[in-house]
């Protein structure tokens, strides 16, 4: 999709629609799939740990997680078509 965005004409406006609107799908798949993971780890510390990774480990792994969801939702709301 970004090869898409980047190949794409500034004034194909129809293009440029298309591609928002599948980023838009992406970004809220991203998001609720996000979110539901939070909603779990809130229950993690109820959960024992057999294998490598403990509670601790897995919030350290969501904190990250968020940052880079918080960071593509970023890039897709900044990567705007240009205005002509």
């Amino acid at each position: 999709m970004q090869s898409e965005a980047l190949s794409s004409v500034p004034s194909d406006r129809e293009a440029w629609q298309d591609l928002t609107s599948r980023a838009n799908e992406l970004r809220e798949k991203l998001l609720e799939g996000t979110d539901a993971l939070s909603k779990q780890i809130g229950l993690i510390n109820l959960d024992i740990s057999v294998g490598r990774l403990g509670p601790s480990d897995l919030r350290q792994m969501n904190a990250k997680l968020k940052s880079v969801v918080f960071r593509a939702a970023y890039v897709h709301f900044s990567a705007r078509p240009p205005c002509i």
